[in-house]
C-alpha cells in the first residue's frame, strides 16, 4: 500500500508540474478616445522579468467587453501566455460617448488609441 501511495503521489506531482502556473494580474484602465473615456480590461500573466505578447479583442456593433463568448476567447488566449486587453468602443458598454455618435471612423480612431496605449507599456513585446 505504501508503494502505491507514493506512486499516487508522483502522478499527481507530476500532472501539476506538467501545467505552467502563471500568477494573473487584472487591471481596469481608461483610455482616452475620440469620444471621451474608453474603459477596458487587462489581464496578463506575470513573466518575471520578460515582456509578454498581447492581444487586442476589438468587440463587434453593440458588443461590449465582457459578453460571455468574449470572456471564453480572451481565457482561451490568456490560458496560452498571452495577455489580453479588451476595451468598450465609444458609445458602448462603460466607455464614454453616445451610441448614436458612434461612426466607423471614430472607432478606428478609438482603436488605433488603445492600440497606442498598449504599445507603450513597458511589459509588452511589440515583437510578438
Amino acid at each position: 500500500m505504501r508503494h502505491f501511495s507514493s506512486l499516487l503521489s508522483l502522478a499527481v506531482l507530476c500532472c501539476a508540474c506538467s501545467q505552467p502556473v502563471m500568477q494573473e494580474l487584472h487591471e481596469t484602465v481608461t483610455i482616452d478616445g475620440d469620444h471621451g473615456k474608453l474603459v477596458g480590461d487587462i489581464d496578463r500573466p506575470e513573466i518575471a522579468g520578460t515582456k509578454a505578447p498581447v492581444t487586442i479583442f476589438y468587440h463587434g456593433l453593440t458588443g461590449f467587453r465582457s459578453e460571455e463568448h468574449i470572456n471564453a476567447v480572451c481565457d482561451s488566449i490568456y490560458a496560452k501566455g498571452i495577455a489580453v486587453i479588451r476595451f468598450d468602443f465609444n458609445g458602448h458598454g462603460d466607455s464614454e460617448g453616445k451610441f448614436s455618435d458612434m461612426t466607423l471612423d471614430n472607432e478606428v480612431v478609438d482603436a488605433k488609441a488603445v492600440y497606442d496605449y498598449v504599445a507603450s507599456l513597458p511589459w509588452v513585446d511589440t515583437d510578438r
